[in-house]
């Protein structure tokens, strides 16, 4: 390839300081292109250290917010459990009261069946009587 390029140096009669000067120009070229495509390769670097601090920070977030919702939805289904348990309590406190207080006027209502009667029986005795006096 050397040997190609000297008989285009000479066939085109460049001086060697030109074609010196052009091949720096090149390379100095070359070495700021490749500089540049340092500064690019860092700058992507810091740009995806950033973007996977931050998917790190939003997934730790979304495990506590997670942890913290299942927190929430266990107290909640204990409360809800211990309500249940004090409505279940409260409704068979109320059966048994209901359940009083239907016996109570079943007696009541006996009673004063009874005493109907014996009203009734003190009433005919009193007729009797009374009429026994005219």
């Amino acid at each position: 390839m050397a040997a190609v390029l000297d008989e285009l140096v000479l066939a085109l009669d460049i001086e060697s300081k030109d074609f010196t000067a052009g091949e720096q120009a090149a390379h100095a070229a070359l070495d700021r292109l490749t500089a540049a495509m340092e500064r690019v390769a860092v700058v992507f670097e810091q740009g995806q250290k950033q973007a996977s601090d931050a998917l790190a920070k939003t997934g730790s977030e979304a495990d506590k917010a997670a942890q913290e919702t299942e927190a929430a939805g266990e107290r909640t289904g204990k409360a809800l459990k211990k309500t249940g348990a004090d409505a279940d309590k409260t409704a068979a406190g109320m059966e048994n009261a209901g359940k009083r207080t239907g016996d109570a006027l079943t007696k009541t209502g006996k009673k004063a069946d009874q005493v109907a009667k014996g009203m009734e029986q003190a009433g005919k005795r009193a007729s009797t009587f009374f009429s026994g006096i005219r």
